[in-house]
């Protein structure tokens, strides 16, 4: 009868996750509607880039001599700013019409936000309902509606970098491919996933470091065979300059860029100097937090404050490119120890990810002054968010953290004294309980 009831409870849970599945791609297709058919008034230039990049270079244009130019784009056309490897990883936006895979690329990019959101949620605390849930509130966030209109592809390079730091070293997979491979290819395809490298190298995760560099330099070494020309001039000239190159225009200090180089720039006024020895404060501050909360036992939460940490530091960082807070903040839910400030933390960065730096943009225009705090932060709604997570990483003690057993735990007697508080102790040496130097019979399931 037993073996019967197990097999129907395996019945209805195979069910209900068969249907919740269903639900999460319910709210997928949904989502994709609403944001490509209704909401997006732009065409996916950021796609089109990767596009024309790839269909140009087997002509054999030089894709940092100038704009790349074609239909849908604007006038002018847009520049290329990923590396030459960058655009044998990007050769699938070509196998089909401009509108199919952009359709592809899309279904893919909000597929992957929601996994990798439930890949760093601790396992004891999954459950099948949450994947509609999760995939309505990515869609839902600022960052993800920006990813979805330009096309852009940040959400593949956290892919590749959080399924090879959590994959398990013993698996098939790990055995034939190391695990850090995937980081080197990451950060061979766009140069901020270094970040992760260097925290491997600080860290002393050796083979991480050894894994993830060579892969880079193999990945590198191969698109400059392919490409000499082009890799000369990227990594003799245009890498350089891509913070000029990335902003267009040549201004760093918009809204839409939310890294410390574009806060001060907005401000004006600031030496460049200054800028630089606020950019190694903040590298140390990133470093150190992942270290410290590395060292702790927390690996999860180490990378993930690389991360989260590494748009702080570069030029330029639309809000497209802030894809880690989305898992981050998933990880922080997931985790065992909450109080009243700590809720605070974590529920406010989440609301700023839904309103966006717009907001605060369109504040600063139409509001009246005393107005203008709010409009500050949120205009740098994900620079304040990510140090808000940043921080709240260092301190959560996460649900699926294991201990070390202590010696008590491991004494059966020392664990009926622990559970039993009231009962009296056995004496030493044998399994007997005293009371008054009287012996009492104890049953063996309260010495156990």
């Amino acid at each position: 009868m037993s073996d019967t009831r197990k097999s129907r409870t395996q019945h209805r849970f195979g069910i209900c996750k068969i249907a919740w599945l269903a639900a999460t791609a319910v709210v997928i297709a949904m989502a994709l509607v609403l944001h490509l058919a209704v909401l997006s008034t732009v065409d996916p230039v950021d796609f089109l880039v990767y596009r024309y990049a790839v269909i140009g270079v087997f002509d054999g244009v030089d894709l940092y001599a100038a704009n790349l130019v074609g239909p849908m784009m604007p006038d002018g056309g847009l520049p290329y700013t990923y590396t030459p490897f960058g655009v044998l990883a990007l050769l699938p936006t070509a196998l089909l019409g401009p509108w199919s895979a952009f359709a592809v690329w899309s279904l893919l990019t909000l597929t992957g936000f929601v996994w990798s959101m439930w890949q760093v949620i601790p396992q004891d605390r999954r459950r099948p309902w949450l994947l509609p849930v999760l995939a309505a509130v990515a869609s839902a966030t600022s960052v993800v509606a920006h990813h979805l209109h330009f096309g852009q592809v940040n959400v593949f390079l956290m892919i590749m970098v959080i399924w090879d730091l959590t994959r398990s070293r013993s698996s098939v997979i790990s055995r034939r491919l190391p695990r850090g491979v995937l980081v080197g290819m990451a950060a061979a395809i766009k140069l901020t996933p270094g970040l992760f490298m260097v925290f491997f190298l600080l860290t002393r995760q050796w083979r991480l470091f050894w894994a993830s560099t060579v892969s880079f330099i193999a990945c590198t070494s191969l698109a400059g065979l392919l490409f000499p020309t082009m890799s000369w001039r990227f990594f003799s000239d245009t890498l350089w300059s891509l913070g000029t190159r990335v902003s267009l225009t040549g201004d760093l200090g918009t809204s839409g860029n939310n890294s410390i180089t574009g806060l001060f720039t907005a401000l004006g006024g600031i030496p460049k100097p200054l800028i630089l020895a606020a950019l190694v404060v903040a590298a140390v501050y990133i470093l150190g937090a992942a270290g410290k909360t590395h060292w702790r036992g927390e690996h999860t939460a180490a990378w993930l404050i690389i991360g989260v940490g590494a748009p702080l530091l570069s030029p330029v960082s639309w809000i497209h490119h802030w894809v880690y807070l989305l898992p981050a903040l998933c990880y922080l839910v997931g985790t065992r120890r909450f109080h009243r400030m700590s809720m605070v933390g974590i529920v406010l960065p989440g609301l700023l990810l839904l309103v966006g730096p717009e907001a605060g943009q369109w504040l600063f225009s139409t509001a009246p002054s005393w107005l203008w705090p709010a409009a500050a932060i949120l205009r740098q709604s994900l620079m304040v968010a990510s140090v808000a997570v940043i921080f709240w990483l260092q301190r959560t003690q996460p649900c699926h953290r294991l201990r070390p057993k202590a010696r008590e735990d491991r004494d059966p007697r020392s664990r009926s004294s622990r559970a039993h508080p009231f009962l009296p102790t056995p004496a030493s040496g044998d399994d007997s309980v005293t009371v008054d130097g009287k012996p009492l019979p104890v049953s063996p399931r309260v010495m156990a």
